[in-house]
């Protein structure tokens, strides 16, 4: 059965166009491909810039409170008495002042004078030798698994470190979510 020049000629025009959708499906499918990984990818940046931008805002408020509250002669007098429970009290009401969620005080050898915490508090943590340097430092901390964003201050008389102020904010579900809000994307806060 022969087919007719007709027929060949519909064959063939029909496997050309045949073969321009399927070319031009196929390099339409690349192409929407690159743009949607290249917008994620922008997207994905962007809040990651705004969320590291949030979190250093966070970090210098907190550092300033730290070191406000480490400068307060109310609380250098209650370090003075080295007494846990005077320690303890007058840190407990300046965190409800400043909406801490942990406090650490150390002594000018970083032994423990008095904290408030969830856990036990990370006390050779880089950033606490950094402050009984005289270097304010800024970290997160793994405390009773729950994360904290900490700042450790030295507490000095003169040239003098006489201990460390740390104070934290939690880093916790609401927080995430206060977070993703102010930077439009989903936040994870994980441990390793």
């Amino acid at each position: 059965m022969m087919l007719s020049l007709r027929r060949k000629i519909i064959l063939l025009v029909m496997g050309v166009v045949a073969a321009l959708v399927i070319t031009s499906a196929v390099f339409l499918d690349r192409w929407v491909r690159s743009e949607v990984h290249a917008r994620l990818d922008a997207d994905l940046a962007g809040g990651q810039r705004a969320l590291q931008e949030v979190l250093q805002a966070r970090a210098e408020r907190l550092a300033a409170l730290c070191g406000s509250l480490a400068a307060a002669p109310r609380f250098k007098a209650a370090i003075e008495e080295t007494d846990r429970q005077t320690v303890e009290d007058t840190g407990r009401d300046e965190m409800k002042l400043v909406g801490a969620d942990l406090l650490l005080v150390t002594d000018a050898r970083g032994n423990p004078l008095g904290r408030i915490s969830a856990g036990p508090l990370p006390v050779t943590a880089p950033a606490l030798a950094s402050a009984l340097a005289k270097k304010p430092a800024s970290d997160v901390w793994l405390v009773a698994g729950q994360l904290y964003q900490v700042s450790c201050q030295p507490i000095t008389y003169g040239d003098t470190v006489s201990g460390v102020l740390t104070l934290g904010h939690r880093l916790d579900d609401a927080t995430a979510l206060r977070l993703a809000d102010l930077v439009n994307a989903y936040v994870v806060l994980a441990t390793e």
